[in-house]
């Protein structure tokens, strides 16, 4: 399957490409519905078929960081930019908040967590019908921390009983009448993994959940200190 999936991949690209630029092209409005949800359903095939790359590296334990000096401010805006439609559509917020004395320069994997974020905001999104979602990052209280990064939203919750298995492989929620219906539930498991690397492995629950059932859901994480180089500079390299 990984195999295939490498292969798979660059087509894929391609198709999403060429729905943007049609849509782009066209003004009835009844097509491009229909183009957005070709290009919608592109991108959740692309989306397992990373999945699967990444459940192959975590399964072989060589799933790495690749670490690199980025502009965190950027990073986040890039992520919020590529869910505004989203939101929109169901018109509700997506902000973020970065604290002042945050650096505007870190050392870490911007790729690793640009696809942090993307799970957890695309799942607040999902369960999320009035208000919004917040982001917030901010320098971590915890001393072997360096950053505390959540993701919290005014969604429907979740049940104390489904918090044990939000993490499991292929596990999906469903709430009466409400379901997932996008994904295979690997998201969270590879997002958890992924947050444990960039915490180095400091904390046995890389993702920690808060959640009030009927009122909304926070998951946080840290970035480890040590790991990464939290100094602020003029420029990235």
């Amino acid at each position: 399957i990984a195999t295939v999936s490498h292969e798979l991949r660059t087509p894929l690209t391609g198709i999403i490409g060429i729905l943007g630029m049609a849509e782009s092209k066209i003004e009835d409005p009844k097509i491009r519905g229909y183009l957005d949800l070709c290009r919608d359903n592109a991108n959740l095939l692309l989306g397992l078929v990373n999945s699967l790359l990444d459940l192959q590296q975590m399964r072989k334990g060589t799933l790495k960081l690749n670490i690199s000096k980025i502009d965190i401010r950027k990073t986040i805006r890039d992520v919020t930019q590529l869910f505004l439609f989203q939101c929109n559509r169901k018109n509700i917020y997506l902000r973020f908040h970065v604290e002042k004395d945050v650096p505007l320069y870190i050392n870490t994997d911007e790729n690793r967590l640009k696809q942090i974020f993307i799970n957890l905001i695309g799942n607040a999104i999902k369960f999320t019908f009035t208000g919004g979602i917040d982001i917030n990052i901010s320098n971590s209280v915890t001393e072997a921390c360096g950053l505390d990064i959540s993701v919290k939203d005014s969604g429907i919750g979740i049940k104390e009983e489904d918090r044990d298995n939000l993490f499991q492989m292929y596990v999906r929620l469903r709430d009466g009448e409400t379901f997932n219906k996008n994904g295979v539930g690997l998201g969270l498991m590879i997002s958890n993994a992924l947050a444990g690397l960039l915490n180095g492995g400091h904390d046995n629950k890389n993702i920690h959940v808060t959640s009030q059932y009927g009122c909304g859901t926070c998951f946080s994480f840290a970035i480890l200190k040590d790991l990464v180089d939290f100094s602020p500079c003029k420029s990235p390299e």
